[in-house]
């Protein structure tokens, strides 16, 4: 049977993070604009434990995704700074899903594009669609 992307059994789709963990991948996005970095290579490389003081600092909402194997997967929603940040993390810049094509195995993009997914998701439904009063965020869903 096909499947794209290809199915990674790997992946195990979660709502609350555990509370120890010894790897995590973030992607990082502004409005619909993801934080990239590539390797030396060219390949993007999601943001990791080491940027954690990065994205603290930038915070507006982290998301968990889930477990890719060992390694934690979180859409976080973060403030743009305007370019003081590039100084410190030269290599840092925002792009659109599409930046990442090429420089991307299926796997990534398909972790990128579901992360972008859950912040669009939390951004545009902060009111009931019946009543209008705000949502209320259940920390177990």
């Amino acid at each position: 049977m096909f499947a794209w992307p290809e199915v990674n059994k790997d992946f195990i789709s979660g709502v609350v993070a555990p509370n120890q963990f010894d790897r995590a991948w973030f992607f990082a996005f502004s409005d619909n604009e993801i934080l990239l970095r590539f390797d030396d290579g060219g390949d993007f490389q999601p943001l990791d434990l080491a940027d954690q003081p990065l994205i603290e600092s930038l915070l507006i909402k982290k998301h968990f995704m889930g477990m890719l194997a060992d390694t934690a997967c979180f859409a976080v929603e973060i403030r743009r700074e305007e370019e003081p940040q590039r100084d410190k993390e030269p290599e840092l810049q925002f792009g659109g899903l599409r930046s990442l094509f090429g420089k991307a195995d299926n796997l990534m993009l398909a972790m990128a594009g579901r992360a972008q997914q859950v912040c669009e998701w939390y951004r545009s439904h902060q009111f009931c669609g019946k009543c209008g009063n705000r949502a209320v965020e259940n920390e177990n869903d």
